[in-house]
């Protein structure tokens, strides 16, 4: 599984739509941010395997989540867990910050980000970046398959070679 994690407008649309076309395995959208903790539990249950997952809930939801009043769905040790048992990379799509600032007003509502949701990004975003880069930065003490990546400069070969090295972890 390749997971596309990052801030909004990060590139994580832009890179799923370059990686389909390198290989043959579909991106997989996980929609908006969970309303509670069965509707968690459902999305993770419904990814398939080996696919590129746009986002997954077990990343997103420690970072999204702990912006809600209430406790994200997950907790590190259960990300943890996951990232043992399935192995897999990681592509944290995060363009320079002060790109993703200039792009913030780009950010609308979609039929999985409702307008509450978009004004609640934008209104912290710098606060999601941060944890972002926190919980990347925790991951990588224990799972070293992440890789940071800016969709405006990565190249068709350097994507390639990243998707033909992966496949040795499978």
């Amino acid at each position: 599984m390749i997971i596309l994690e990052g801030p909004d407008l990060g590139g994580k649309t832009t890179i799923g739509e370059r990686l389909e076309n390198l290989t043959e395995k579909k991106c997989y959208h996980t929609g908006g941010p969970p309303k509670n903790k069965e509707e968690f539990l459902q999305k993770v249950s419904k990814i398939p395997n080996n696919v590129i997952c746009d986002r997954h809930p077990y990343i997103s939801e420690i970072v999204y989540g702990s912006m809600r009043k209430n406790e994200p769905y997950v907790d590190f040790k259960e990300l943890s867990t996951f990232l043992k048992k399935e192995n897999p990379l990681i592509l944290y799509c995060k363009p320079d910050s002060s790109f993703l600032r200039e792009q913030l007003i780009y950010l609308k509502e979609k039929p999985h980000k409702p307008q509450d949701h978009v004004n609640n990004i934008k209104k912290y975003y710098e606060l999601y970046l941060y944890k972002y880069e926190e919980l990347m930065y925790e991951i990588l003490k224990y799972h070293n398959n992440i890789i940071k990546i800016d969709f405006r400069m990565i190249s068709h070969n350097i994507l390639k070679g990243i998707v033909d090295k992966y496949k040795y972890f499978v």
